[in-house]
């Protein structure tokens, strides 16, 4: 979708131009986030919320803005760049007095000037910052109104980068506390929180920016045109800025569907993909059939997967249906509630009782019972890697 630039703006910003009185030659603001006081609301103190943000977005930001006005801007003709924009500003100017030909005239100045008098100074990418610290300053220097009516469009281009940056920090914290808690390293949290998210936003561009801001904190990522906008935007060389791993979806798994079918589609990939990672959609025809009668048929192929560079050869059964914390952790529990006058002591507890199907088990403790593990440090099970 191709906009001219200098169209992408709150209608407001129009009458800006007209407002600044004709001595004031220069402006210098600033784009500072206020408050994370709904972050403040969501995250639990135990997980070292720190009151901070991660700037991004910056550098696709100014590119864009660079691009987009003189493509879209300074390249047109005069004539067609006001025949659309008069069109396009007439309901929002109001009918103060010599509004519009003012509007115009200063539109005209700058596209016969033929580029962005602005300087732009901004804190570098992937910095973390207390909230209330600048990102960026914008400095106008030849017209008062222009660093102004640029707002619009380079916040609509960094809030949403910003807030997914901080957003996946604090998913990683989260991560990290249990990890902590549970695991004798912290290796795997840059694969955990792993971005699926492409296919619910809004639009490719949008995709693109905030893959990549999911990245400063994840390298794990289905984004492709993400890792590829971030080695050329921004000169990634590592090829592991964001990765993923070979996996189904139902419409492989479902080719000739039956169990029998089911088994050698399954069989047939762990040939064709005999190291590394494979992630297999175990849910097409029935998940706890597959996981209790088909996995443990195939025990031996699957553990002779030998390791990658990475020195990983994981099979994933992935349930791609139904409530996660049943579907992985099983239903053999009943949630008590407790409420207690003592201080510690009030809290929801959960009283578990002996699984008797597969539903009850969960899927962690079916894998268990096929293929083992270890038990590390801290006291935990470990499946077989």
């Amino acid at each position: 979708m191709k906009i001219n630039p200098i169209l992408a703006i709150d209608s407001y910003k129009l009458a800006h131009i007209t407002m600044y009185p004709d001595t004031i030659k220069e402006t210098y603001l600033n784009l500072t986030p206020r408050t994370m006081k709904y972050f403040q609301r969501l995250i639990p103190s135990e997980f070292k919320y720190d009151n901070k943000i991660v700037v991004f977005g910056v550098q696709m930001t100014v590119i864009d803005l660079i691009t987009q006005f003189s493509e879209e801007f300074f390249s047109k003709p005069l004539d067609q760049v006001l025949n659309i924009y008069i069109d396009t500003i007439t309901p929002f100017i109001g009918d103060g007095v010599g509004v519009k030909e003012h509007v115009i005239k200063e539109i005209t100045k700058l596209h016969q000037l033929g580029y962005l008098p602005i300087t732009i100074k901004a804190l570098p990418e992937g910095s973390l910052i207390p909230v209330q610290t600048p990102v960026l300053t914008i400095r106008s220097t030849q017209f008062a109104w222009l660093g102004g009516y640029l707002e619009t469009y380079i916040s609509q281009n960094i809030w949403k980068p910003i807030t997914t940056a901080t957003v996946a920090r604090l998913y990683r914290k989260i991560l990290q506390h249990f990890s902590e808690l549970t695991c004798d390293n912290n290796d795997h949290l840059t694969w955990q929180g792993h971005n699926f998210a492409d296919r619910g936003m809004s639009g490719t561009e949008d995709a693109t920016r905030c893959g990549i801001a999911h990245a400063t904190q994840f390298q794990g990522s289905d984004s492709v045109h993400a890792a590829y906008a971030a080695k050329h935007l921004y000169g990634f060389k590592t090829p592991l800025f964001a990765a993923s791993v070979p996996a189904t979806e139902h419409s492989i798994m479902q080719l000739g569907i039956n169990q029998s079918s089911e088994k050698e589609t399954i069989q047939r990939l762990i040939k064709q993909y005999p190291s590394g990672i494979l992630s297999v959609v175990c849910d097409t025809e029935d998940y706890w059939n597959t996981l209790t009668n088909i996995l443990p048929s195939l025990k031996d192929e699957i553990l002779a997967r030998t390791p990658n560079s990475l020195g990983l050869a994981k099979l994933v059964a992935r349930p791609d249906s139904g409530d996660p914390v049943d579907v992985i952790c099983g239903t053999n529990f009943t949630e008590v509630i407790v409420i207690d006058s003592m201080p510690g002591h009030s809290g929801i507890y959960y009283n578990i009782s002996e699984a008797t199907t597969p539903e009850e088990k969960g899927s962690i403790e079916i894998l268990w019972d096929i293929f083992g593990g270890t038990i590390n440090s801290k006291g935990y099970k470990v499946l077989n890697p």
